[in-house]
């Protein structure tokens, strides 16, 4: 059959590709499928670009700064997001905590970024901020016995990559995410990880959301829930 010839064509080829080359293919591939995924999804995303992440962090500040946050981060590696959000959230009852083991990923993430990638052995940022406070270790450890503090609106940081950590936290937080909540990815035109972690949850929850800012390469995307 002239399709079997195609596919066997195809691994033949792709036994002679170098994995870089694949690599690259692959990227193509997930940018066609979060354009897919955001159309699907009824999200407009040409109106609010941003070249930095900063940029897109602080389209949410101008919304929250003043009231009392209680803002969430997963995936602190050396804390620079931290200390930027202690910066800018301007509320004395704001409150900021973080959580990572800070021992790298807990798995293969991509080619160039294996298990153990962002390890920091260990070591906890020092940020001089009474309202910032980190939890360390893996987030099945340290979540269970985690109560979110009272807050006007929550802002959760998603930096955790990978799909498991990202699913975990979304899973643990879904009934805090309410209307009001807003969502940042870090690594989020990656279908098989942040995207797929969050298509899912809006899919059992039934939340609608909107784009607020992103970057133009999609990675750095910010949400809010409606």
């Amino acid at each position: 059959m002239p399709l079997d010839h195609t596919k066997a064509a195809l691994i033949s080829l792709g036994a002679k590709l170098s994995d870089r080359f694949l690599y690259r293919l692959q990227l193509i591939l997930d940018y066609l499928l979060v354009g897919q995924w955001t159309k699907q999804r009824g999200l407009k995303r040409d109106q609010c670009v941003y070249r930095r992440r900063e940029q897109v962090w602080e389209v949410i500040v101008r919304q929250v700064t003043n009231r009392q946050v209680l803002y969430l981060e997963f995936g602190v590696w050396k804390g620079a997001a931290t200390h930027w959000w202690s910066a800018h959230l301007r509320n004395p009852a704001s409150i900021l905590h973080g959580f990572d083991s800070f021992e790298g990923l807990p798995e293969h993430w991509r080619p160039a970024v294996p298990y153990g990638t962002f390890d920091v052995g260990g070591k906890i940022p020092k940020i001089d901020d009474p309202r910032v406070h980190f939890y360390k270790g893996w987030f099945n450890q340290t979540l269970p016995d985690y109560t979110l503090p009272p807050h006007e609106v929550l802002v959760v940081n998603m930096d955790a990559d990978i799909y498991s950590s990202t699913k975990y936290v979304l899973d643990f937080l879904e009934a805090h995410i309410r209307p009001g909540t807003f969502i940042y990815f870090d690594e989020f035109a990656s279908p098989q990880h942040e995207l797929r972690a969050f298509d899912e949850f809006l899919t059992k929850t039934g939340a609608k959301v909107r784009i607020i800012a992103a970057t133009p390469r999609f990675w750095e995307v910010a949400f809010e829930v409606l």
